[in-house]
């Protein structure tokens, strides 16, 4: 399964090479780029009975012009949220212990996603979008536990395995190179629902 999903999402990105011949030969902007951008992402669903604070992270991508305003965008994303109290038990499956004292948590995902912008321009105004992503997450508990008379503070550290994400979103391109998109997740992971609502700050080269 594994496999499989980094195959097509590796032949999803590879998608836009007819575009970019055809863009090269049209002389219209440039078929690839790449860049940076800053992420916020906030937890959804089951996820934010397990995590509620906000994450923090960051990211890279490739993107393929492929004209008419369709953009294929390849992504390599991580966000880290932070640490925080949890003095009740709880937690998704396997993946926390009990009585945790505090958790924080991960993820790290490459996905594909195809843009697709409304405007007269190529790669500016209002643009809508849509992918997949092979999501890991990674949650680190401490909690107490006692061994004989003593209790100790125990800590706990779990990856899952990837994980197939479905992606929706929206954004704005202010120019060719700066756009802000809201994007949201959701995987399934032993009957629960991982969701996150991510906002993207990118800057393209």
């Amino acid at each position: 399964m594994k496999l499989t999903l980094c195959l097509g999402l590796a032949a999803l990105a590879g998608a836009g090479g007819p575009g970019r011949a055809l863009r090269a030969a049209e002389g219209v902007g440039p078929a690839f780029r790449y860049g940076v951008q800053l992420l916020g992402a906030a937890p959804a669903q089951d996820f934010k009975n397990l995590d509620n604070r906000v994450g923090v992270g960051a990211g890279l991508f490739a993107e393929n012009n492929l004209g008419s305003g369709v953009v294929i965008q390849s992504r390599l994303d991580y966000v880290s949220y932070s640490q925080y109290n949890q003095p009740a038990a709880g937690g998704i499956a396997r993946y926390t212990i009990a009585n945790p004292l505090t958790l924080s948590s991960d993820t790290l995902s490459v996905g594909v996603d195809l843009h697709k912008h409304l405007g007269l321009g190529e790669q500016d105004g209002w643009f809508v979008l849509a992918g997949a992503s092979a999501i890991r997450f990674e949650f680190q508990t401490s909690g107490a536990v006692t061994q004989g008379a003593n209790t100790v503070v125990a800590r706990y550290k779990d990856k899952t395995p990837l994980t197939l994400g479905l992606d929706a979103g929206f954004g704005y391109a202010f120019n060719p190179a700066w756009s802000l998109a809201l994007r949201y997740t959701t995987a399934s992971l032993d009957g629960t629902t991982l969701a996150t609502v991510e906002t993207g700050l990118s800057y393209r080269f």
